[in-house]
């Protein structure tokens, strides 16, 4: 599974950043754009997602079973050892 993550600079909406995430790897550090002839401001994007998890009370989710439709088996094996 993949997350891809674009980015625009404001007024250039037809030139755009992608970014892809392979879930089982961290989340990368992506360029956010700024005004033009700036430079990209650097963020990195796990731990912020960590931030969430830890203080949003996910981690009650991930004792409950995974809701419709069904991971692949692979992923599924993945997601349960992360899980544990």
């Amino acid at each position: 599974m993949i997350l891809i993550i674009s980015a625009a600079r404001g007024g250039c909406y037809d030139e755009r950043d992608f970014y892809h995430c392979p879930l089982r790897q961290r989340l990368p550090v992506i360029g956010i754009p700024l005004r033009s002839g700036e430079a990209d401001a650097a963020l990195d994007l796990q731990p912020l997602v960590d931030r969430c998890y830890q203080t949003g009370r996910y981690w009650q989710l991930s004792k409950r079973a995974l809701l419709p439709p069904p991971l692949p088996k692979a992923e599924q094996d993945w997601l349960e050892k992360w899980v544990a």
